[in-house]
């Protein structure tokens, strides 16, 4: 079978359209959820005018997909998705990661090299992705979810085995990524990679979906179209191209530049040199983390959906606070896991604090990356609005909320 450069255009295109569909409240204007953009002084438009571009970069999307004016329109997608994302570090999600660097370079490199391009990509998500999961916390962690719940079916509860054997199965996991990574890379050993890939995301369908952990419908979609991308870009033998038809825009070099960076800037994420989903450190256990404690007396001025998703805990000298679940009130209100950095976590009790809290306190917990070997980690406590503040001046991209 012959690769079709259009058709996997046009899953990437659409699975993107759908993903960006299912979490609508992400990528306008409004809601309750704070927003922390890349950069400081970016400002939001108005609610009509994000509904606009929200809209237009649907359909530029499935314009590409559908290949009227395909450059174009990708180049239109790639714009105001890039626009999207610098107003709000939560939008960065893996999915939208992807497109960014596959959709340049589908848009800015000859036919056969940006197929080149997208396979060196998927190649480094899989090998980092299993990298990110060798650790003591995800084999005390999420690690062990998985393995509960894919044993579940089966009546079996790893519970009662050996340490060794729980270390063991869930080690494994990550050692599969691997073995498909290097599988992908060499050409007699494709074919198996790819059954193994194959594999793999059918169990995290049966894992992550609403008959296991119930996680969002993005995360469905995603797993379903990288097994349709993968036997696109691996599966298939490449069409020949006439590239002398073809000439590279002067961004094609930027976007190799680019592309080698996606795969080589993770090796850096333990240290704090990159974030962890630009990582590809999906399902990992090791990321930053944050615990929100609110005050009591302030809770009652905080949204109803945020407290919709508040329970009573016991901290400093016996006192009862609420402590806010900031995953579960992004799920429900955007559709969409937090970005597990930091920086923006720090600017979601920011805007907390200023809106809501004051004059009351607001207590913040940093937890920084679990050490590979023993799961432990570095922890921070800020009290009140103006050291969380202070804290957010740390960073070198802003930690601060959007106005």
């Amino acid at each position: 079978m012959r690769l079709s450069h259009t058709g996997f255009r046009a899953v990437l295109c659409l699975s993107t359209a759908l993903m960006m569909a299912l979490s609508w409240p992400l990528w306008v204007s409004g809601g309750l959820f704070p927003k922390v953009p890349f950069l400081g002084g970016v400002r939001l438009l108005p609610v009509w005018a994000s509904w606009v571009r929200f809209a237009a970069s649907l359909v530029a999307l499935v314009s590409a997909s559908a290949g009227l004016w395909p450059k174009r329109s990708l180049w239109i997608a790639l714009g105001i998705s890039a626009w999207m994302v610098l107003e709000d570090q939560f939008r960065l999600q893996p999915w939208m990661y992807q497109f960014l660097l596959m959709g340049l370079a589908l848009a800015a490199c000859p036919t056969e090299e940006a197929i080149g391009l997208c396979r060196l990509f998927l190649i480094a998500l899989y090998f980092h992705s299993g990298l990110s999961k060798f650790d003591r916390s995800f084999e005390f962690g999420m690690g062990y979810q998985f393995l509960e719940v894919a044993m579940r079916p089966f009546h079996v509860e790893p519970h009662l085995w050996p340490l060794s054997q729980q270390v063991g199965a869930t080690l494994a996991m990550p050692a599969w990524e691997v073995a498909i990574a290097i599988g992908l890379v060499f050409r007699r050993t494709r074919p198996f990679a790819l059954v193994g890939a194959v594999i793999q995301h059918a169990a995290l369908l049966a894992i992550v979906g609403p008959w296991g952990l119930n996680h969002s419908t993005g995360v469905l979609v995603w797993n379903a179209s990288l097994i349709v991308e993968l036997l696109l870009l691996f599966g298939m033998v490449g069409v020949p191209v006439d590239t002398r038809s073809e000439v590279g825009c002067r961004l094609c070099q930027a976007t190799r530049t680019m592309i080698l960076l996606a795969a080589i800037l993770p090796f850096g994420e333990r240290w704090g040199l990159w974030d962890t989903w630009p990582s590809f450190g999906f399902y990992a256990s090791h990321n930053e983390r944050m615990i929100l404690l609110v005050d009591p007396d302030a809770i009652e001025a905080c949204p109803k959906s945020m407290r919709r998703h508040g329970s009573v805990v016991k901290f400093g000298s016996n006192r009862d606070w609420t402590h806010v679940d900031l995953s579960a009130w992004s799920l429900a209100e955007r559709g969409t896991p937090l970005y597990p950095a930091a920086r923006a976590l720090n600017g979601v009790a920011e805007a907390i604090a200023a809106r809501y809290c004051s004059p009351h306190f607001l207590t913040v917990f940093h937890s920084g990356r679990a050490d590979r070997w023993t799961g432990q980690r570095s922890s921070l406590e800020l009290i009140g609005l103006p050291a969380i503040r202070r804290h957010g001046d740390t960073y070198l991209f802003n930690a601060h909320p959007m106005p």
